[in-house]
């Protein structure tokens, strides 16, 4: 695997901030690399959940209730290929206004 030098940064980002959202050009690495951060960066004490939009079901789950999918979702969690359901930004920054753990 190719070593990513901004893992170090997102690593501290979860460290303090809710949110930490990968952006870059297709096919670079940012699922391998949010799969990775996902296994690795709680210590092995703290299960996170792995979503992707890719998956028909939870497309349909989220597009049809974006509210109630988010607030369904256990966390820490990764959100893969969030770009499928761009208005779920406003049910996530609700959920975390009432909720600022770190990542």
């Amino acid at each position: 695997m190719i070593t990513r030098h901004i893992t170090s940064e997102i690593i501290e980002s979860l460290e303090d901030s809710p949110v930490v959202l990968i952006n870059g050009a297709w096919q670079v690495g940012k699922s391998t690399l949010a799969k990775l951060l996902a296994q690795n960066c709680f210590g092995g004490n703290e299960l996170v959940q792995y979503v992707t939009f890719d998956n028909a079901t939870v497309l349909t789950a989220a597009r049809s209730d974006p509210d109630g999918y988010v607030d369904s979702l256990s966390l820490p969690v990764v959100i893969d290929e969030i770009q499928r359901v761009t208005y779920i930004f406003r049910s996530i920054k609700l959920h975390v206004d009432s909720n600022r753990k770190p990542g």
